[in-house]
This record gives structure tokens, sequence and C-alpha cells, in this order.
């Protein structure tokens, strides 16, 4: 079987970009909305350490066992560029070794080039370092010369129409011995997103209403909305104002998208495709940590993956660990996070008791979190 180096079901209200095939409204969508938005000053001075999101290290432990320590004439392909953050970041990573190249398309023209004048300002050069092509990941093969080592793809194919043949377009042009990272929508970490999109799509949204009439809605309908909601509570508390236009779009009022199972992961995408999951990231979400009591038997791994299959996390538990300095106790920082939602702390104290107890290995979760490689062996049943 083909090795699948990676699969990230995500919960996260942030993605990558979008590839889908060539749907128009979906192509219109991505260039009036350039997705990510590039936050001013993002590219001033050196090379942002978030795109330094795959180490070649950790590359080599899953796919090449830890053998691999030369990456000389390397090949990347980045289906879904978006606005070329992934691209810079695997081209600076690639940077030593000659002859390594990254290919890069979106269906987004206007993504195109903002991803080729951000390459061009860290000084990689187009042919040299890079190729970009405005495109649908489905026509990968007419631009293809020769396999690719390594597909990174984020948050693409579960907005195509038929995400099986845009992952069997990606495996058709992956060399024998590559790997696919891939990020696909979680179906249980996103329950509230879909709640709002479906009251957008199907309630709130005229037939006149364009991208910018549904925006306005969207930021109107936050004002409303109860700390207690679904979204609020769980995904991201804070007012939608606070978010860039390009990712309102692209999270409740985009066209076209699916979320997953771990199973169903397995059963439409995986198996058809005849590719073999090495690790999830992070792996730790999806194994049992306690033993079964005597008598109930052992989960295989995927039951085990099934079962550990994460929800939405809780965002005032979010905010407040990024809150934690070492400083502040944790009644303070329960009560931090819960006004900077706007909303009193709450009263009782078994939360505050549990995240007294839990001891953080770091005071900040990275955005990278999601879709960081995890060193060590890959997952064995």
């Amino acid at each position: 079987m083909r090795p699948l180096l990676l699969v990230t079901l995500a919960a996260a209200t942030v993605a990558q970009t979008v590839t889908v095939d060539v749907t128009k409204a979906v192509r219109e969508r991505y260039e009036a909305f350039p997705y990510p938005a590039v936050k001013e000053g993002t590219d001033e001075g050196d090379i942002p350490s978030e795109y330094h999101w795959l180490s070649l290290k950790q590359l080599s432990q899953y796919n090449y066992g830890g053998t691999r320590d030369d990456f000389t004439g390397f090949k990347v392909l980045i289906a879904g560029c978006g606005t070329g953050g992934a691209v810079v970041g695997m081209a600076h990573v690639l940077r030593p070794w000659k002859g390594a190249f990254v290919t890069a398309l979106d269906l987004s023209a206007p993504s195109v080039a903002t991803t080729r004048a951000r390459l061009e300002r860290f000084g990689f050069v187009e042919k040299e370092h890079f190729a970009l092509h405005a495109m649908s990941l489905l026509d990968v093969a007419a631009v293809t010369a020769e396999p690719y080592d390594l597909i990174l793809s984020t948050g693409v194919l579960h907005h195509l129409e038929n995400p099986l043949a845009g992952l069997r377009a990606l495996e058709g042009v992956l060399a024998p011995d590559g790997a696919m990272a891939l990020m696909i929508y979680g179906a249980v970490g996103r329950s509230a997103v879909y709640e709002l999109q479906h009251l957008f799509r199907d309630e709130l949204r005229a037939d006149g209403d364009d991208d910018a009439s549904m925006l306005a809605k969207v930021k109107a309908f936050d004002e409303n909305l109860p700390p207690t909601n679904h979204f609020k509570r769980t995904t991201y508390p804070r007012p939608f104002a606070t978010l860039p236009d390009e990712e309102l779009v692209d999270l409740l009022l985009h066209p076209r998208d699916r979320a997953y199972s771990v199973r169903a992961l397995y059963d439409e995408l995986i198996d058809p495709a005849g590719l073999e999951l090495r690790a999830w990231a992070p792996e730790v979400r999806y194994k049992l940590g306690a033993p079964l009591p005597p008598g109930l038997g052992a989960l295989d791994r995927r039951t085990r993956e099934a079962v550990n299959e994460p929800g939405p996390q809780n965002a005032f538990l979010a905010v407040m660990v990024r809150l934690i300095d070492g400083h502040r106790d944790v009644q303070t920082l329960v009560a931090r996070a819960w006004a900077g939602a706007g909303v009193p702390g709450p009263r009782s104290c078994p939360m505050r008791d549990k995240l007294a107890r839990a001891r953080p290995a770091r005071a900040a979760f990275a955005p990278t979190d999601l879709v960081t490689l995890k060193a060590g062996a890959a997952p064995r049943t």
C-alpha cells in the first residue's frame, strides 16, 4: 500500500486554502477573498517561524525510517497553496539542497499571484526554486514532469465535489516511495461550525444576497449570540468582527465542504485509494491510553482512533491557556478568559479545580499544532 504520511481531522476554525473542481461560484469566492488573509507585517524581516511546520527530520522519521538525510533533488507538491505560507516555508526548508523544488497550485489566480510575490520577497527564483499554477488539483498530472516525493494538501480535499477523485489525482503523481500529508475537516470537531453554516445558508440567505451582504448579516447576527451558543462556547468566543472577512467567508459562508469521521475517512478515502495511514497529527488524540477492563477484549487500531476522535475544544479553556504566564493563579486566569469574551466568570469551582491540577507542558498552543508531525516511531497496530 502507498503511504499516507500524516492526516489531521481538523477541529480548528482556520484552514489553509481551498481547491475544488472548476466550479464558477467557488473560484469567484476565492478570487474575491484570497485565503488565508496575509496579516500586515507578516513578511517583514526573516521568514516567520510559523511557516516551518514540517522538518525534514520528521519527514525522514515517518516515511524513510529515519534513514534519509540527503534531500538533493527533492520534489514537493503543495496542492492548494492559498496565499503561500506553506510554499514559502517549504522552499526555505529545501533551499540548502541542490535541485530541490516546490510546485504549488491553487484554483484562485489572485492567491497564486500573492504566493509568487511573497516567494520573490524572500529571494526565491521562479523555475529555479519553485513553479506556480492557477488550476484545479484534479488536473495536476498535466503539469507533472516527474513524480513528487512529498505532497502537502491542507484544507483542500473536503471542498471537492468528489474528494476521492482528488485524492486519486494526487496519488497518481506521487513517487513510489513518496508520501502525503493532509488536513481534512473532522465531523465531530466542526459540528458547531456546520450549525451556523446551515443557519446562514438555508435560513438567513435571501435570493439577492451576495458574499458582502451575507458578511454583514453574519456580523450583525453575532451581536446577539449568547455566550452559551455552541459555536461561541466551543469554537470562537470573540466577536466575529475580530476575524478577517476572508476567514469568515471560508468558515461560515463556503458553498461546499464536508467533514469526515475517523471511520468515514478510512472507508471513503484511505482504503479506496489504496493508501496506508502512517500517523495522525497530533497522535495523542487518537490513542486509548487506559486498557479495557478484563473480559471486554481489545480494540483494533481503527476502533481506538474512532473512540478518541476529538470534539470541538472549549474556546474559553483555549483562551485561558494562552494567558498562562507562571505568575497568575488559575482562578485569575479563568476570570480573565471569561472577561475577555465579555461574560462574567463562572461561579462554580470544578473547572477551576481541574485546571489547577493540570500541569501544561508549555504556556501556549502554537497555531500549527494541528499539522505538525510528532517525532518518534510511526504508530503500529
